[in-house]
């Protein structure tokens, strides 16, 4: 029986996974994983905080008051150690076999000291009883035991610190195991079972969960399994689809080449042509150049020097040569193109690399498209609500040549006064007061750059925040309402949504545009509404501005409505009526790229400003969505940006999910 166990142990349960040794007093996490305390101790020395992740599953965990020593002891890990067979021990089909594990002797153990929890053989055991410090021990004869069924004589080994007996009962009053002696004495009036029957209640329960447990494990085995399917399916996908790249770019190289060898050969061959006809009229010139010096130098000498017989004899046959040259000359003229001046290449090509990229071609991903848009019904002419007036806002411009400097950080995690559990979103309004979203803590916390003035508590997760041109305060993040809170934290009313087509998403993003009307966005929704919640339409929508399901938005003082769609990394920008405008960015880390764009937010020139969470930047675009700079990045201390706004007096207000959730107040200057 003890072989057979001790064959079945995985010896990895026995082996700390941190240093890969025989367990070192072994600890046990709340996630129930065990490493050598030493191990844990030197692992999370040097963390400021108490938190901790577990090395194996990453699960973020809580030290005790006491630190690592204060985890509990992983007793069965211990015991099934001592029960493996090791070097030095016989082998493990050698049943009821067991070493003495004081002396080196190697002799078969026939005692077990409870207080040691140690193996002795008899000459071990005699000198135990005889020694003053362990002559009191209690030392059990294991008999014809196996290991295991000596082992089980640890259940009873924990010693009681005030009276040094042996714990045999549990007191369920306190939650404590005691000995006989406080039974009778301060637990005599408390209701306690022994030992071994609350043991057994447990294992009752423990083997109630089993099932459970092993069905998690069934699930999540298959589901596992199905991802590394799903690995190698994509694995296979992405490699036929290069090959298939390859194989196009090689047929456009070889076609190209072809093209410019016969585009080449043209070009030489209408030079060839212009070449041949270009020597004839050459040699016809130079024929006539020296037919036409002779005639000069002749007549010239005759002018000068002929008697008049000459000239008289001489002058009908020069005219009549020269008339001849001239007709003869222009019957035998060769004409000389200049077309080859205005050869030139041209191509319907105008942007290269995008015409390239087009006849290249394309990748698609094919996934399941979402559901059409519902269609918001408009307002109709009679309405009688008057058409709203545009608010001014106040003036918040960024110093455009200034570089950050962190002036303060407000707020740690944690739940207590001033402390953040994920500040999602901040909103800084006409005054100067920050309100921002504590989302885990389910409040509003207001502050500026020197004091928190108080906590708003709201029973929800908050997601965003805005402020209407009155000063009331408009949360998201309960259900598909939006919260209206006056400027004291009190609620006046709830704008319900309607038309939403996401069930399980709350009311995420919020802002207020010039005109005073509402835009909020629910899952991949957005919706414009006029201040008392009358819907008035969504954004525009056809097949390639669909959104991802969290989105975060602003507007510009045009009414333009921002979009961050952070699932698929771009930003979108609609006109004042919902007009599809432009949309800008891909995912990616270099400049006018984004990694999950968690905010969005604008400045007075309409400067759109992005809080890029996984590249750990805060980026500025201007208007039309070309970059302009990184106002923020990790070298200003930023880890995870989540909410981003401007201060009246141009100061950068960026919430930061870092290890100390916080939120900073920059200046740039």
């Amino acid at each position: 029986m003890a072989a057979g166990l001790v064959s079945e142990i995985n010896e990895e349960f026995l082996v700390c996974q941190i240093c890969y040794n025989d367990f070192d007093r072994p600890k046990i996490l709340p996630c129930l994983h065990t490493f050598c305390q030493p191990c844990l101790e030197k692992l999370f020395a040097a963390q400021a905080d108490r938190n901790l992740s577990c090395p194996t599953c990453r699960q973020e965990l809580y030290l005790p008051p006491h630190g690592v020593q204060g985890l509990k002891d992983n007793f069965l890990v211990s015991k099934l150690r001592d029960v493996v067979t090791k070097p030095g021990r016989p082998p493990a089909n050698a049943q009821d076999v067991t070493i003495c594990r004081v002396c080196s002797t190697g002799t078969g153990a026939t005692f077990y000291c409870v207080d040691c929890r140690e193996y002795l053989c008899q000459v071990c055991t005699d000198a135990h009883r005889r020694l003053k410090l362990t002559r009191a021990h209690n030392i059990v004869a294991t008999g014809n035991s196996s290991p295991v069924m000596a082992d089980r004589g640890d259940n009873n080994t924990s010693m009681c610190t005030r009276h040094g007996e042996i714990n045999k009962f549990h007191c369920d009053t306190c939650h404590l195991v005691i000995c006989l002696h406080c039974v009778v004495t301060a637990h005599k009036e408390h209701r306690y079972v022994e030992i071994e029957e609350v043991a057994e209640r447990e294992k009752k329960n423990v083997r109630r969960l089993l099932p459970v447990a092993r069905g998690i494990a069934f699930l999540q085995q298959a589901k596992l399994n199905e991802m590394h399917s799903l690995k190698q399916k994509w694995d296979a996908r992405v490699d036929q689809t290069v090959s298939t790249v390859e194989a196009r770019a090689k047929l456009m190289i070889d076609a190209i080449q072809e093209l410019k060898q016969a585009k080449i050969s043209h070009i030489q061959a209408l030079y060839a042509a212009s070449k041949k006809e270009l020597v004839s009229a050459v040699q016809a010139a130079e024929e006539n150049l020296s037919s036409a010096k002779s005639f000069v130098q002749f007549a010239e000498s005759m002018d000068d020097n002929g008697t008049p017989m000459e000239v008289f004899t001489q002058a009908r046959d020069l005219t009549g040569r020269l008339q001849r040259y001239i007709d003869n000359d222009n019957k035998g003229k060769v004409d000389v193109s200049s077309s080859l001046m205005d050869i030139q290449f041209s191509s319907t090509v105008t942007e290269g690399a995008e015409e390239l990229d087009r006849l290249f071609g394309s990748l698609s991903i094919r996934a399941p498209m979402p559901e059409p848009w519902p269609t918001l019904p408009t307002i109709p002419s009679e309405t009688p609500y008057e058409t709203p007036k545009t608010v001014a806002k106040p003036s918040r411009t960024l110093n455009p040549t200034g570089t950050a400097r962190l002036s303060t950080a407000l707020g740690k995690r944690g739940s207590g006064d001033g402390e953040f559990d994920w500040a999602a979103s901040v909103f800084v309004n006409n005054e100067g007061f920050i309100i921002a979203t504590d989302v885990r803590n389910k409040r509003l916390q207001v502050m500026d750059e020197e004091n928190l003035y108080g906590t708003i508590n709201l029973g929800f997760e908050p997601w965003d925040v805005a402020c209407k041109d009155n000063g009331d305060l408009l949360v998201t993040g309960d259900g598909h309402s939006i919260h209206v809170l006056d400027n004291q934290g009190k609620e006046k009313e709830t704008i319900n949504v309607e038309g939403f087509r996401e069930k399980d998403k709350p009311s995420r993003g919020i802002a207020v545009d010039r005109l005073g009307r509402i835009i909020v966005s629910i899952g991949w929704q957005v919706f414009v509404l006029l201040p008392d919640g009358t819907p008035v339409h969504t954004l525009a929508s056809s097949s390639h501005q669909l959104f991802g399901n969290q989105l975060r938005l602003t507007t510009n003082s045009d009414s333009q409505v921002i979009v961050s769609d952070w699932r698929n990394d771009i930003i979108k920008v609609f006109g004042q009526n919902g007009e599809f405008v432009k949309e800008f960015g891909l995912y990616g880390s270099g400049d006018g790229y984004f990694d999950y764009p968690t905010s969005v937010h604008t400045d007075d020139h309409n400067n759109i400003i992005v809080a890029d969470s996984k590249n750990h930047r805060v980026s500025q675009f201007s208007k039309d969505g070309t970059f302009v700079r990184h106002l923020l990045s990790r070298d200003n201390g930023l880890w995870h940006p989540q909410g981003v706004a401007i201060t009246p007096d141009g100061k950068l207000v960026v919430s930061d999910r870092s290890e100390n959730s916080c939120v900073k107040v920059y200046t740039i200057d």
